[in-house]
Order: structure tokens, then sequence, then C-alpha cells
């Protein structure tokens, strides 16, 4: 069945969907951003993150009988056996640990162990959001120097030569962008727009 200006009726029940899509921006999550909507550290536990670019996690594994990681795969990359872990764009992640300078975020549901920090360039201080001494998966970050026009987006930390630790054991980054974190700008639109309005008082009241 077709509607008189030719669309079919799937089509034209696919585009809200379409519409709704377009309507997702994202922008970078910065220390700015947090100064400027007042988002304490409750506000950024309830933000939803994602990662700007593809990236992935790689380590050496000879043992055939080795524990894979939880969504690990094993190829190989250059003559090596390899475990590789892939997180496409836009993934969407959640913040459970953070510290100055730093944000810990998880990609796997139910798990606020094993997860990836994000910091600007030269900042890797972060703290375990989480119940317990689980520092031993916790994704910490080498030092790093400072990127030249890097601001103070969060970018993941480590890189094809820096390892870093992720669910027990060392990873190396890979990526052709180095991935940041990003925020829906109408999250943040709404923490701004959560005021509550004195309703005044009158003498004698």
């Amino acid at each position: 069945m077709r509607h008189k200006l030719g669309l079919s009726i799937h089509r034209i029940a696919f585009l809200p969907l379409l519409l709704i899509a377009a309507c997702t921006s994202y922008m970078p999550y910065t220390d700015r951003i947090v100064d400027r909507y007042s988002l304490g550290s409750h506000d950024r536990s309830l933000l939803q993150y994602f990662v700007s670019d593809e990236f992935c996690l790689r380590r050496d594994t000879t043992d055939e009988t080795a524990h894979i990681t939880a969504g690990g795969t094993i190829r190989f990359f250059r003559g090596r056996r390899v475990e590789e872990l892939r997180v496409p764009r836009h993934t969407p992640g959640a913040t459970v640990g953070s510290g100055e300078g730093g944000l810990a975020i998880s990609f796997v549901p139910g798990d606020n162990r094993s997860v990836l920090v994000f910091a600007p360039d030269g900042d890797s201080g972060w703290e375990d959001a989480s119940e317990g001494e689980r520092h031993g998966r916790f994704a910490a970050p080498p030092p790093l120097a400072k990127t030249p026009g890097g601001g103070d987006r969060y970018f993941i930390q480590g890189d094809a030569t820096r390892t870093i630790r992720y669910d027990g054991k060392s990873w190396t980054v890979h990526y052709d962008r180095r991935p940041y974190l990003l925020i829906r700008g109408r999250d943040v639109e709404d923490q701004e727009t959560r005021v509550k309005t004195l309703p005044g008082r009158t003498v004698g009241r």
C-alpha cells in the first residue's frame, strides 16, 4: 500500500526513527562542560558516556588454554597470536569511579571492576568508586605527556607502546584517531534545567 505522495507505509513509519537519530548531538566531555553546568560527582555518574572513535585492546597470548576476557576474540596479527577486545565508535559506557582529572568507564553491563580510564593528558589520578580493593583489574593509566592541542578532553590512556591494566592483564591500545569521551547535548541540558523555583513568601505567612 502506498501513500498519495508515493511513500510506502513502512517508509513513513521509519521516518520518525530517522528524525530521532538526526537529533542526537554529541559533545566532548570536558572540564569546561563540568564547570558550565555545575556537574557534581553524582551528576557525572548519571551521564551516559560514549567513545568518539573505535579502538581495540590487544595482548599476546601463547597459551591456548589461557582465560579469554569476556567479549575477547583470538586472532593472528602480524604472525602473532593475540587476544583482541574491540570497542566500536559511539559505544556507550558508564562511570564507576572518578578522581582528580580522570574517569573510570565500564563498557560491560554489571561489571564495575573491568574499566578503562579516560583523562586529560598529564592527569591520571582516579579512585575506585566500587566496593572493596579491586585495583588489579582496573585499567590504570601510565603517565602521559601533554598533547599539543589536546585541550581538556578526556582521552583513552595508553597506546600501542604503553600498556594498561584491564581485567587483570596487560594490554596495548590501538586506534586510528585517539578516542575521547562524548556525552549527549540533551543530557547536560536536562541537568541544567532541573532548577527549583522558590515560590516566595508574603508577610504573615
